[in-house]
């Protein structure tokens, strides 16, 4: 029981400390599978708890990815969804992207502010 909380042992000492007649009288019929259901429950209710904490964290992980992707793509990153709303295949985004560079090298060049030919940081600093 160490893995139990001490909820459950007050739980299953008070079943241990009742007679046959007096748990019959709480509807209680079965000693051993009430005593078995208790572990279940708190063991399944320890569980969930332990997953509850686990989704909680990946979702703030969620939100702080969308917090980076968000001025990432206010910079300019083109968007990974679809006009429909759904996910690009890396294969997609990745056109998506190479199409995007090579607009921006176009406009970069045929800009006649910049002298120079279009650099990684040139296309950086945009």
């Amino acid at each position: 029981m160490g893995v139990m909380p001490e909820q459950a042992n007050k739980m299953i000492n008070f079943l241990n400390n009742h007679t046959k007649e007096e748990l019959a009288a709480m509807q209680i019929m079965n000693r051993i599978h009430t005593i078995l259901t208790v572990k279940k429950v708190l063991t399944l209710r320890g569980f969930v708890q332990t997953l509850e904490r686990k989704c909680q964290e990946m979702q703030k992980d969620i939100d702080n990815f969308k917090l980076k992707l968000a001025a990432l793509q206010s910079k300019g990153l083109p968007s990974l969804l679809t006009n429909a709303g759904r996910l690009l295949t890396p294969e997609q985004y990745a056109t998506r992207v190479n199409n995007y560079v090579t607009n921006q090298i176009t406009a970069s060049s045929s800009s006649p502010a910049e002298t120079r030919p279009p650099s990684g940081q040139s296309l950086y600093d945009k």
